[in-house]
């Protein structure tokens, strides 16, 4: 059991230093220099010789600036299949983000006292920023514009896309 447990904290440490959230943002360098206990991992499976984390909660303190943009379910705006983020139908949902790659999908945040999960990738020339998805409004969206604001990262999940 030493042994597991051992090798989980390793693995944890592996995986947190490989999954920065730098980048411009005013957070720590990676995940590892998060304070890590047992009670923030939010889904795991134990394996036979590991365990794999599904999902981190990171301190309720991991807050951030960062752009914040909207963006619509419309072909002009994303490709030919604008309700589809991947394998996740995202048309009627009011709560789907487009975040930068160096964050799983599922991550969870709360924007503007909202809680958004992201479900959704962006344009590689604006993947340092969360854009917002208004669904089919497109007036909402511009009127929302771009905004330099505070996120909270809420759980922070290891499913990678």
């Amino acid at each position: 059991m030493k042994k597991l447990l051992l090798s989980a904290i390793i693995a944890f440490s592996a995986i947190f230093t490989l999954l920065s959230v730098k980048g411009g943002y005013e957070t720590p360098a990676t995940i590892a220099e998060l304070p890590i206990n047992w009670g923030q991992i939010e889904g795991f499976i134990i394996k036979d010789d590991y365990i794999e984390v599904l999902s981190y909660k990171p301190p309720e303190t991991v807050k951030f600036k960062v752009w914040v943009s909207g963006f619509n379910t419309v072909e002009n705006q994303t490709d030919s299949s604008p309700c589809w983020a991947g394998s996740e139908y995202i048309c009627g949902r009011d709560d789907v983000i487009a975040c930068p790659r160096k964050f799983p999908k599922h991550t969870l945040w709360k924007i503007d006292g909202k809680i958004w999960e992201c479900l959704d990738r962006l344009a590689l020339k604006y993947d340092d920023r969360i854009d917002l998805n208004f669904g089919k409004d497109v007036e909402k969206a511009i009127q929302y514009g771009v905004q330099y604001k505070e996120v909270e990262l809420l759980t922070y999940s290891l499913e990678y896309d």
